[in-house]
């Protein structure tokens, strides 16, 4: 009897045991899924233009494409949304690592062979990036709020993913260097995830206000003087994710709104990518070219270029529209956070949306001669698809930006404003293209030059100086004399001195620089 009752015990001691266990995990688990149903839900129309720009891109590339380079794609899209779902700032570091893996593997399909400047500046800005990511989610972990250090850290390092200044030539240097394809993918991902980021950690921060006013004012001016038009949309690129941060940076901004923003930004952008390929493909250097497609592309480029000029009528209106008005004008610097957000707006228009359009008219001709590598209507389909959609949300926004919470209402004086901006703004462009003041310029580097130029040549004078120390004081502590052959290390070390060592050499101090800021 005492037998059974002890294993009845037993039984009940175990039951109890594992109980306690399932309601004490049960919690957790369901508010791990909570919190995990309630960032996919809210970063689902960036998922769904995520997916639909990458499935456009894939159908446009349909047989132009290595296989490996499409599984670099479908792993770098797979990396950007699986970031987009975690909410944990070590998680989100890991996965901007994956990210900056699969981009870089996608850059190398299409750098030149021998040409590797563009790869090894990639992997030395995100390594960079990566460390301070790390580091900041470390003390993260610490402290448990973003505070001080692990705060500038962490957001130093979405920063730069985000291709903020003064850390945005990454992206003008490396994507025109990718494949066809791979710039359009490239210029779809990285940076609209780190401001998704940015958003959901630091919405309404000040300093996201001064960076994407820089960001937007550069990409913008390099944007209207670029004459390499794949390095043009590179820049246009950088400018859009500076008025991103802008309108991050404003308080009162509804996250669905800026969600949506974002969004679109990926379709339109994504069709600009589709028709400046049409612009430039049969030129090897990709300088401006004819333009070889169907009239299809001279209207998916007007399409685009009012979405993102925000002309009335279009989604891009209506979206930023909604942004303006919902921003505070409590302080100085909302004001002019406002009025650089419509201007370099509107330089980004005229300076890429309006010189696609121009090129597509100007070289209508040449839209007549056949593709050797595309197909007619596998280049048109996705083109098509775009365009109908971009319609489409700006005829039904009502509906589609329900998610938001917000309404939109056309009124005759922003209607007559904005078109009255465009106008002007298109007249801006006619004189300039007369004078010959756009895309007079093409920079092989612009701001990049202090740390690309000037502190490599810093850091290889002092390496110089030392190696000439280290032969001074072998000359003079040594009796025995030496012949050329005894210190031909010293003249092989010279020679080694090469860009990837400077660029090796400088990531290493910046991180033995923030790992003794951060743990000294």
């Amino acid at each position: 009897m005492g037998v059974v009752m002890y294993g009845v015990l037993s039984a009940a001691g175990v039951y109890g045991f594992f109980a306690g266990g399932a309601n004490a995990a049960l919690p957790v688990l369901w508010r791990d899924g909570l919190e995990l149903s309630r960032v996919l839900h809210s970063a689902m129309p960036l998922f769904l233009s995520f997916s639909l720009a990458l499935l456009a891109i894939l159908l446009q590339s349909c047989g132009n494409m290595r296989a490996r380079e499409v599984l670099c794609c479908l792993l770098y899209y797979a990396s950007s949304t699986f970031v987009l779902s975690l909410s944990d700032p070590t998680f989100i570091a890991v996965g901007f690592e994956f990210m900056a893996l699969f981009a870089l593997l996608l850059i190398a399909y299409g750098c030149p062979a021998g040409n590797i400047g563009a790869f090894l500046h990639y992997a030395s800005v995100h390594f960079i990036s990566g460390v301070l990511l790390l580091v900041g989610a470390c003390k993260f972990a610490q402290v448990g709020q973003f505070t001080g250090l692990s705060k500038t850290l962490y957001m130093a390092g979405l920063l730069i993913n985000a291709a903020s200044f003064p850390a945005s030539s990454w992206v003008s240097h490396t994507y025109p260097m990718s494949s066809r394809f791979g710039i359009m993918v490239l210029s779809a991902f990285t940076t609209k995830v780190a401001a998704c980021i940015l958003l959901r950690m630091f919405s309404g921060d000040p300093i996201l206000l001064y960076a994407g006013m820089m960001t937007a004012i550069y990409g913008a001016i390099f944007a209207w003087l670029e004459r390499n038009i794949r390095k043009a949309m590179s820049y246009n690129v950088v400018g859009q994710v500076g008025l991103m941060l802008i309108a991050i940076g404003f308080s009162g901004v509804s996250y669905g709104v800026l969600i949506a923003y974002m969004a679109l930004s990926v379709l339109y952008q994504t069709l600009l990518f589709m028709v400046a390929d049409v612009v430039t493909v049969g030129s090897a250097e990709h300088r401006r070219g004819g333009l070889y497609a169907v009239y299809l592309s001279i209207f998916a480029c007007i399409v685009a270029a009012l979405n993102m000029g925000a002309f009335p009528g279009s989604a891009g209106f209506v979206v930023k529209s909604l942004v303006l008005h919902s921003a505070g004008t409590a302080g100085l610097i909302d004001v002019i956070s406002k009025q650089v957000f419509l201007i370099c707006s509107l330089l980004l228009f005229a300076g890429v949306g309006l010189r696609l359009v121009w090129l597509s008219s100007a070289q209508l001709r040449a839209s007549h001669n056949e593709s050797s590598s595309v197909g007619r209507y596998l280049l048109e389909a996705p083109m098509a698809f775009l365009v109908l959609l971009l319609v489409v949300l700006g005829m039904f926004h009502k509906q589609v930006l329900s998610f938001t919470g917000e309404r939109f209402v056309y009124t005759p004086k922003d209607v007559a404003v904005q078109i009255a901006a465009i106008s002007v703004t298109a007249l801006c462009f006619v004189i300039s293209l007369r004078n010959k003041l756009l895309g007079r310029c093409e920079f092989s580097i612009d701001i990049d030059w202090i740390y690309r130029r000037f502190l490599p040549k810093v850091i290889s004078g002092f390496w110089n100086f030392v190696l000439y120390l280290c032969n001074v004081l072998s000359e003079k502590v040594c009796i025995p004399e030496y012949d050329d052959e005894d210190h031909a290390w010293v003249s092989a070390l010279r020679q080694r001195m090469e860009a990837a060592d400077v660029a090796l050499l400088l990531c290493m101090l910046v991180i033995g620089v923030v790992l003794v800021l951060t743990y000294v």
